[in-house]
């Protein structure tokens, strides 16, 4: 399925197979009935081509169908039904709330589980598939368990990352394997159960793990290796690794080390892993620690610019920003209290010139950023896991903590520092000028400028 197909109709939203395998087939289709009748008008008695005929015939053909029947693929998603057709155009209807659970199996096909057991299976899923992506994310969003390894773990993706290493479940694929046939490790809770094809599953207690060896390899490939108490090898997670693709491992370090795993070579990842090993679901006065902490790593490299912008006549202003936005210029545009996702804190910077806000010349959009670090769950997220409400909507009881890296912030103040230096800046000399020492954030003891 492509998402790129996806659509809303009157009966609900529709994510559709690929159109050009549709193509494709009636080509090979037509090609195989041309090429078949060629071969029968052609042959004698001296050269029979009828069987030559019908094994194009068969190919051709036969593969053709196959391609249309391909195409012809969708799913439908309704308030209350799924429909689904498969290449053979069988279409089958199932009640949302018939569906408990969606799982992968051993060679990565989908599963949804209902309380008499398999409901409907999905063979060609796979993880970098943006329409099989939506799907799950619909159904998710509908209040049921999702768990397919090599997903993105987000604020929505609560089982990865609960604050009880007890009540965690999730999957791993250990290998980028280019079939069906890759390992799969299976977390729930402190219990990890290796699945391999054709082999029986090995299973043990996360207190039984003695070391965990990391190294990661210039091209990005990580590789991970768990041993035993005894010293045996339990495993070995070998596969790529972006951040923005799959967060699935690092969801499956962050859960070793809370389970007391000793991590080696944690140095030698990434600036985006490092910081996607510190994210994590808290309540909010934990949180509000850790974003106190962030704020502070991220400190000199504010203060480096700062200085450097400050040789080119322009101010850097920056502090923390929560929800409430107490306390900041009125002049300043701040972003809404609702993006993203009802964000509680995080980091706040724009440029100044003389006391006024700076535009860039061409879009005249102020050179302004916000990075929210705690973050509220979606309000259906509140609705399906309980664990989320607290004594009112207002005081939720877990916040999730998203850091990030100190090239996300140089990126920014790069961009303002390469528009200022090529003169593509632009200041109203109508607006008021910015009262730098009445604004800013409430808690001063966190930092910030002139705040």
């Amino acid at each position: 399925m492509n998402r790129r197909k996806t659509e809303t109709d009157s009966e609900g939203i529709i994510v559709k197979g690929y159109p050009l395998f549709g193509i494709l087939g009636v080509i090979e289709f037509v090609f195989g009935w041309w090429i078949t009748l060629s071969c029968l008008a052609d042959g004698t008695e001296a050269n029979p081509t009828g069987g030559i005929a019908l094994c194009l015939f068969v190919l051709f053909v036969g593969s053709g169908l196959g391609f249309i029947g391909y195409s012809r693929r969708f799913i439908r998603l309704t308030d209350t039904d799924i429909q689904i057709r498969d290449f053979l155009s069988r279409t089958r209807s199932y009640r949302i709330d018939e569906i408990q659970e969606v799982c992968c199996g051993r060679l990565q096909i989908c599963t949804a589980k209902g309380r008499d057991g398999v409901l409907f299976r999905l063979y060609d899923y796979s993880p970098v598939n943006p329409g099989h992506i939506f799907l799950l994310q619909e159904l998710e969003r509908r209040g049921i368990r999702v768990d397919v390894g090599a997903r993105m773990f987000s604020t929505a993706h609560f089982s990865a990352l609960h604050p009880d290493p007890d009540r965690r479940h999730f999957s791993v694929l250990l290998s980028s394997f280019p079939g069906r046939l890759g390992d799969r490790l299976t977390i729930d809770g402190r219990r990890l159960t290796l699945h391999r094809p054709f082999r029986r599953d090995a299973a043990l207690r996360a207190g039984e793990l003695g070391e965990g060896r990391l190294r990661q390899h210039r091209n990005g490939k990580l590789c991970l290796r768990l041993y035993r108490r005894d010293g045996s090898r339990f495993l070995e997670l070998s596969r790529p690794h972006s951040p923005g693709s799959d967060l699935s491992i690092i969801a499956l370090l962050i859960h070793l080390a809370d389970c007391g795993v000793p991590l080696d070579g944690l140095e030698q990842l990434s600036e985006d892993m490092q910081a996607g090993l510190r994210s994590r679901y808290a309540d909010p006065r934990s949180a509000a620690v850790l974003f106190g902490q962030e704020y502070a790593r991220h400190l000199p490299l504010l203060e480096q610019y700062e200085a450097e912008l400050k040789e080119a006549g322009l101010k850097l202003l920056y502090g923390p920003l929560d929800r409430n936005r107490e306390g900041w210029p009125a002049q300043i545009s701040l972003p809404s209290a609702d993006w993203p996702d009802a964000y509680e804190c995080g980091i706040f910077f724009c440029l100044l010139k003389d006391g006024r806000m700076v535009y860039s010349k061409r879009e005249e959009a102020p050179l302004s950023a916000f990075l929210p670090v705690v973050l509220r769950a979606p309000l259906w997220v509140l609705n399906a896991f309980p664990e989320f409400r607290g004594g009112s909507q207002d005081q939720p009881a877990l916040v999730f903590f998203q850091p990030f890296a100190d090239s996300d912030l140089g990126n920014w103040l790069k961009l303002f520092r390469g528009l200022a230096a090529k003169g593509n800046i632009l200041v109203h000399e109508d607006e008021p000028p910015v009262d730098v020492q009445n604004g800013g954030t409430a808690d001063p003891e966190r930092g910030g400028n002139g705040f």
